[in-house]
């Protein structure tokens, strides 16, 4: 299993990622990470402190800026809603990241089936 957080903002990203886990046989599974209060995640944003060398922090502006460069969606995914509690949507990712390519089922907004392929994720976190 792979988990790739990455912003993911246009259908050509997506693909090439989808691309890479066809190639190594993987499941590939997006997750996008959304935040529904935009108080809440400009507070976020302002608050974090990556402390990654050689990069820069985010500003709300930058987020604004990838936001209004973003595609819109039309792959098959998980969205989570970071203003829910993080046990819950952990779970969901859980489930959703046991459904099987080969075999599609919704229960209860999350897909689930059966399936030995091992899932590569990708979260891409709106919410940074």
């Amino acid at each position: 299993m792979a988990i790739l957080d990455t912003v993911a903002r246009t259908p050509e990203s997506r693909a090439a990622w989808r691309a890479t886990a066809e190639e190594a046989g993987a499941a590939f599974r997006f997750i996008e990470c959304v935040c529904s209060d935009a108080n809440l995640h400009r507070a976020r944003i302002e608050e974090r402190v990556r402390g990654i060398p050689g990069w820069g922090e985010l500003s709300w502006h930058d987020v604004e800026a990838v936001r209004a460069r973003s595609k819109p969606w039309d792959d098959e995914r998980l969205v989570l809603d970071v203003v829910n509690p993080v046990a819950a949507n952990v779970a969901d990712a859980v489930r959703y990241s046991r459904f099987s390519g080969e075999t599609r089922q919704r229960t209860g907004g999350v897909a689930a089936s059966g399936g030995a392929r091992q899932p590569v994720w990708a979260a891409a976190a709106a919410c940074w």
